[in-house]
Parts: structure tokens; C-alpha cells; sequence
């Protein structure tokens, strides 16, 4: 396990090597006195644009040095361009982990150019084997889990204002599930 002060923690969008060099992800090197390397680990997911690691590290940012109240901002109107009469929670996880063949299926169709979401039960066919590879990886793995003494010190209580919880399948709160802010 690996813990540092957040002021002594260096963070940078790293880019992977070979093939997949339009891939990026938001890195944290931990120093000792003479600037050298101990320690890298990437935070979050891995994007093909800068200004989509940029997002999430302004996330981390504020919440870190303003606080959890000071993270979200209201989405409505961009979703209101998705579906008109959408009303977005302020604070949500939009994406789930959770191994299910719609998580899977919907992952795939986030992966997809924007235009052909219209379309996505018409190219079934080609998503199909995509989407059962995805869940063939996840039922091959296994899953991360923290240290004990992570878990016990990390506990949220059940009303805490600014809990997250993830949601079952991926966007559990958008079109298929309105919800009021």
C-alpha cells in the first residue's frame, strides 16, 4: 500500500507505449527527497483525449482542496440534448462494474461513435460478440479489493450527504430511469 501527503503526490496525463499511444490516463508518481520515481499508479479510467483526463483530474482536484460539496455541477442541460424531459441527479457514478450482460452490452455501445446509438439494436449482431467478450473478461478475473485496514478506515456511513452509490447497470439514471434532481 502506498500513501502520500496530496501536496507531495505529482499527477500527469500519461500516454501508453506502442500500438495504443492514443490512449491516455491521468498518473501519479510518488517522489522520495531527489525526485525520483517510487511509486506510479494511474487513477480512474483511461480516455483517447486529453481534455477527458483533464475532467476527472479536476474532480480529484476539487474535491481534494475544496471539499466533496464543491465536485458537482448540474448536467441537466447537456442531458436535456440526449432526451428532452431528462432531469439528472447533481451527484451520481454513471458507470457500474457490475458483471451483467446489459452492463456489458451498454459498455460497448458507449464505445461506438455517438451517431450509431440510434441504431444500436440494428448492429446487435456486431455488438453481440463484443459485448461477450467483455463479460467473458469479467468472469475470468478477479475482482480488486482493498486491504482491511483501507476498508476500515474508509467506511461511509449510510447518510452521508455526499455518498455515492454505484448503480446496478450503467446510466441507471438516465433515459431508462428518470429521476428528479
Amino acid at each position: 500500500m502506498v500513501s502520500v501527503p496530496w501536496d507531495q503526490a505529482f499527477f500527469h496525463i500519461g500516454r501508453a507505449n506502442g500500438d495504443e499511444t492514443f490512449l491516455r490516463d491521468l498518473r501519479c508518481h510518488v517522489c522520495d527527497a531527489d525526485r525520483k520515481i517510487l511509486h506510479t499508479f494511474a487513477v480512474g479510467h483511461y480516455f483517447d483525449a486529453d481534455e477527458k483526463i483533464e475532467e476527472i483530474w479536476e474532480f480529484i482536484r476539487r474535491y481534494m482542496e475544496e471539499g466533496p460539496e464543491h465536485v458537482f455541477e448540474d448536467a441537466s442541460e447537456q442531458a436535456r440534448a440526449v432526451a428532452p424531459d431528462l432531469q439528472v441527479p447533481l451527484r451520481r457514478i454513471d458507470l457500474s462494474v457490475r458483471t451483467s450482460w446489459r452492463n456489458c452490452f451498454d459498455w460497448v455501445v458507449m464505445a461506438m461513435p455517438a451517431s450509431w446509438y440510434e441504431a444500436r439494436y440494428a448492429l446487435s449482431p456486431l455488438y453481440a460478440p463484443l459485448a461477450l467478450c467483455r463479460w467473458l473478461v469479467f468472469k475470468s478475473c478477479k475482482l480488486p479489493t482493498w486491504p482491511a485496514s483501507i476498508e476500515a478506515e474508509s467506511q461511509i456511513e449510510e447518510n452521508d450527504p455526499f455518498r455515492l452509490p454505484e448503480p446496478p447497470v450503467h446510466a441507471a439514471w438516465g433515459p431508462r430511469a428518470v429521476l428528479q434532481g
